[in-house]
């Protein structure tokens, strides 16, 4: 406002010089038109025609007075005469000033043409480039109609399925809580069984020495009473029958010790179990939660990089929009000067010639110019007042846009963590749905299958649990690579937006002013955009408010933030020792299980009780080749699975190692064949851009030819030909390639 004030000073000064210049002229002029009507009515002509008309006037009459009036001429005309050369000494400096002026003028015309040529170039460009980003916009505002349908749909999807993952959650917790409380029960009735078969077993020892009493005492009798025959019958069968008791008696008691022992091994391997499965969901839960950790810091370091970006490139335009403003400012005002002085001093008349007739002419001629440059300077006001307030209102919608192009970025990335936390709650509810299922199967194999051997049901087990850690591996590496290209193309897209937000952000401060109708319409359609866009925050935010309810209860029932809360345990605690206790004396109880095991399929086969605990020793010392095939099976099976296992971690490692390579050195590496290797740059247009290599049988190196190849016939013939070196014609298609991208993006 200063630097206008200033230069509408500079330019009523500019005026009044003017005028009074033009007034000086006018007096100059005045003057010499009085001395040229003077010089036509001189005393000589008078005393000429006097002369004339008295010639019959004799001479003696008026010699004296004559003589007189000839001296009093001849002063006047040497005064006369003085003054017109001083006369035509001014018009000689006026007239150097007027050629120097029009000199000056003409050069500046020259000048003024030149930059008002430049300004018209630089305003067709500008039109051009304001009609692209138009049409940018237009595209950009259709691609966005489009996916905020989109995203309406897909919230509406996924309010769908989390009042259906609700349900299902609610469901299976309530199974999950039936399934404790049976398997309570089923505990408490086991251990009563188990009291209730100690019991029994106690009761059948004491019969058993009862009866083996009562045999030596029938024994004793039979030798005393061998002549008695019919006694001894009587006796015999009494024996026969108590034998059988006896064999039934010690067959009962096996089996009750068999199911005691399953049941105690089935109580162990289910408290074991039970104590690893409930490790693995705090141990998801962390993992998920440093992702996602991950994923939020590196989305605010990219955030924050444009964002500073963006605010340098804006102080630069800004500084360069203010500078140009005021060059045009003072361009216009020398440019309007320039014209005013060009239309007094080189306007040609009706004859040709580029100076006036006479000075009245050019009097009138100024005249009538300065009352044209009055009307214009009056037009030119009206105007510029017009400009000033286009100009205010294009930089408050400008600031307007800005303001909600912010916001609009700003509810993008929340809505883009909404969508990957609502992602990560539907990966937690499918892995507790596994979950739920494994638990059923575990539950219903302890319910269905309790009497089966427990090394197969462990060995089952196992390989249960591995394929779901298998399965869960599996789905962990495709989420991970579904979000590593997710965070990708977000990454891109946002490149993109910046981009060509700051393209419309140039070609606005540079372009003509839009018109009135247009900014409020503009204004007009972001408000909507911004109450849409309110509208949709609003929601998010309540669907984040019972998100951060649900974790807190999570956090009520036991959950706990590993990177805040650590959990200590004492070497030889109490549990582990107990653990360890239990272990020995399972093993104990599975040696006594085998011994009995072995003394009965002895007695069934040969019936000879004589030395029969050595033929137990034996038979343990020889084991049968069954188990032995057994066992065998079992460590081909843990091989199996160590195999690969090794084979999952060198997958992985080496899956790590060429993403590392790729970051490092800007190239993918593929093995289509053997020994072929494709390298793809992560510069290239298209992923046909590659380059194939070959390894022959010396171990050499040599390139392929492809479609890409052919277009770098210098750069092979430079750096593979000439200094037969690789990394330097890599080298250099990286370099090539990178700074196309950039001049593209600039």
């Amino acid at each position: 406002m200063e630097s206008y004030m200033e230069s509408t000073d500079f330019i009523g000064l500019k005026r009044s010089y003017d005028r009074d210049r033009g007034r000086d002229i006018l007096g100059l002029d005045k003057v010499k038109h009085d001395l040229l009507d003077d010089f036509e009515e001189t005393p000589a002509k008078s005393s000429r025609l006097t002369l004339n008309t008295h010639k019959n006037k004799s001479y003696s009459d008026f010699a004296m007075p004559a003589q007189n009036e000839l001296s009093l001429l001849k002063k006047e005309v040497n005064l006369k005469d003085a003054e017109i050369i001083s006369m035509r000494a001014n018009l000689m400096l006026v007239e150097n000033q007027i050629s120097h002026s029009e000199d000056t003028i003409r050069k500046l015309h020259i000048e003024h043409e030149k930059v008002l040529a430049k300004f018209k170039s630089e305003r067709d460009r500008d039109s051009e480039n304001l009609f692209k980003m138009k049409s940018k916009l237009h595209y950009v505002m259709e691609k966005e109609k489009t996916s905020r349908e989109e995203i309406h749909r897909l919230e509406e999807e996924l309010s769908k399925l989390k009042s259906e993952s609700d349900k299902k959650i609610a469901s299976a917790q309530k199974e999950k809580i039936d399934a404790m409380d049976q398997g309570k029960q089923t505990g408490a009735t086991l251990f009563e069984k188990e009291c209730e078969l100690r019991k029994e077993i106690v009761r059948l020892e004491n019969e058993i020495t009862r009866l083996e009493s009562k045999l030596g005492e029938s024994e004793a009798q039979l030798e005393l009473r061998k002549r008695i025959q019919t006694e001894n019958s009587e006796l015999s069968r009494e024996i026969e029958n108590v034998n059988r008791k006896l064999a039934e008696e010690k067959q009962k008691n096996k089996e009750l010790e068999k199911k005691l022992h399953d049941h105690e091994d089935n109580l162990i391997i289910t408290s074991a179990l039970k104590t690893d499965l409930d490790q693995v969901p705090f141990m998801k839960n962390e993992l998920e939660k440093l992702r996602s950790d991950n994923e939020q810091l590196r989305r605010n370091e990219q955030n924050t990089l444009l964002l500073e970006e963006e605010v340098r490139s804006l102080k630069t335009k800004l500084k360069l929009v203010e500078a140009n403003q005021e060059r045009i400012f003072e361009l216009e005002i020398e440019n309007e000067e320039l014209q005013g002085r060009l239309h007094r001093w080189e306007a040609t008349d009706t004859s040709g010639s580029r100076r006036p007739q006479s000075p009245s002419s050019l009097s009138r001629r100024v005249q009538d110019l300065e009352m044209i440059q009055a009307n214009l300077m009056l037009t030119q006001g009206e105007l510029q007042s017009v400009i000033n307030l286009s100009q205010r209102k294009f930089e408050a919608a400008q600031s307007e846009i800005q303001k909600i192009s912010t916001e609009l970025q700003a509810f993008k990335n929340k809505e883009a963590q909404q969508n990957d936390f609502n992602k990560r709650l539907n990966r937690k509810l499918m892995l507790i749905k596994k979950e739920r299922d494994s638990y059923k199967s575990l539950l219903d194999s302890y319910e269905s299958e309790v009497t089966m051997n427990f090394d197969s049901e462990k060995i089952s087990q196992v390989q249960h649990l591995e394929e779901v850690i298998l399965g869960y591996k599996q789905e962990t590496a495709e989420l991970e690579a579904e979000i590593d290209s997710l965070s990708a193309r977000l990454t891109d897209a946002l490149a993109k937006y910046d981009q060509m937000q700051q393209q419309l952000q140039i070609s606005g401060t540079t372009s003509q002013q839009p018109s009135s109708r247009e900014s409020q319409d503009m204004i007009r359609q972001l408000q909507e955009r911004v109450a849409e866009l309110e509208i949709a925050l609003s929601k998010t935010q309540e669907e984040k408010d019972i998100l951060e309810a649900r974790i807190e209860q999570r956090d009520l029932q036991g959950d706990y933030d590993p990177s805040k809360i650590k959990v200590l345990q004492f070497m030889m605690n109490p549990c582990a020792i107990a653990q360890k206790a239990r272990q020995l004396e399972l093993e104990k109880f599975k040696e006594e299980n085998e011994k009995l095991r072995k003394r009965n399929q002895i007695l069934e086969e040969e019936g000879n009780v004589e030395n029969i605990t050595l033929q137990v020793q034996e038979k343990l010392q020889h084991p049968s080749p069954s188990k032995e095939l057994e066992e065998l099976k079992a460590q081909l099976k843990r091989e199996e699975t160590r195999n690969k296992r090794l084979l999952e971690v060198f997958k992985k490692t080496s899956h790590e190692f060429r993403e590392v390579c790729y970051q490092l050195t800007g190239y993918k590496l593929d093995i289509p064949a053997t020994n072929q290797y494709r390298l793809t740059s992560m510069y290239a247009e298209s992923s046909r851009d590659h380059l194939l290599f070959q390894q022959n049988e010396r171990g050499e190196i040599q390139l392929l030819q492809t479609d890409f190849s052919l277009t770098l016939q210098d750069a092979m013939e430079t750096y593979l030909q000439r200094q037969n070196s690789i990394p330097m014609f890599l080298s250099h298609i990286t370099m090539d390639l990178f700074s196309k991208q950039t001049m593209n993006f600039d």
